[in-house]
């Protein structure tokens, strides 16, 4: 399970990132500068304050206070709860981010950073919109795409954040077909490149896997357009082995990451991925 999504679920944000690092203000008590590291390319964390670390098990058991094995049933158990109590920081506020206020998307810098990753703007303005946001005493504006609960994904050329309560989206339209897929840029890399006909689910976090499965057990036909890396496959083959109808798309761009990936390697409007329905 991948660490940052891990923190994105219980509504923490990077304070920055740097390449592979995410560096956050401690979860476990307060502090100014943010001490807490999580390598993605380990995924594992460190606190520089206090000079430890570990992985997902060693942050779960100091973070809720628990034993490992209490911790192991939190996690089977589904939905992963917020700890009883968040720390604040030194100067004894929370610092979390709030959305200010959403338009349609029309920010020359965010249809600039779309069309770096090759989506088309009319897909974009469709499924998301523009946002201002506050994080740290500041204001920023970003591309919001809203989940169910209320939530939003965020995203610029600068930031990858998620704005409170984390949840998957789904996109309904009464089909038969289901396609799960694990964020929204790369949902928006697949209407972009075949626009297929097929109810939507869009994970924004692996972290919701388990709780996502049951809304697609009725289903026929259930397509899988995960990522091409260890957590892919291994939620790839839970996902299998749930339920009959599923199949693994991932063929379709085995070259590459992702779907967004796979569209950034195409000319700009003329990406188009097999028929497969």
């Amino acid at each position: 399970m991948d660490l940052v999504e891990f923190l994105a679920s219980l509504g923490m944000a990077p304070a920055k990132i740097t390449r592979d690092d995410y560096w956050y203000i401690c979860p476990f008590h307060g502090e100014r500068t943010a001490s807490f590291k999580i390598s993605r390319k380990l995924n594992r964390w460190f606190h520089f304050g206090i000079g430890v670390g570990g992985d997902l098990i060693d942050f779960g058991i100091r973070y809720y206070e628990c034993t490992i094995s209490q911790f192991l049933n939190l996690l089977a158990a589904g939905p992963v709860p917020i700890a009883r109590h968040i720390p604040p920081t030194d100067t004894g506020t929370v610092k979390e981010i709030t959305v200010l206020n959403s338009r349609p998307l029309s920010s020359s810098a965010l249809l600039n950073y779309l069309r770096k990753r090759k989506i088309l703007i009319s897909v974009a303005k469709r499924h998301c919109v523009e946002i201002d946001y506050s994080l740290y005493e500041r204001t920023y504006f970003a591309i919001g795409f809203a989940n169910r609960s209320g939530g939003y994904e965020i995203r610029n050329a600068y930031s990858k954040l998620s704005a409170s309560p984390k949840d998957i989206t789904s996109i309904l339209s009464g089909n038969s077909v289901a396609i799960l897929i694990e964020g929204f840029m790369d949902f928006l890399s697949l209407v972009t490149a075949a626009n297929l006909e097929a109810d939507y689910f869009i994970l924004n976090s692996t972290a919701f896997l388990t709780r996502t499965l049951p809304l697609l057990q009725s289903y026929t036909t259930k397509l899988l357009f995960l990522d091409n890396d260890p957590t892919g496959d291994r939620c790839t083959t839970q996902a299998i082995a749930s339920g009959p109808g599923f199949q693994d798309c991932r063929y379709l761009y085995s070259q590459f990451h992702d779907p967004n990936d796979w569209l950034i390697a195409q000319p700009y409007g003329k990406a188009t991925l097999p028929k497969i329905l």
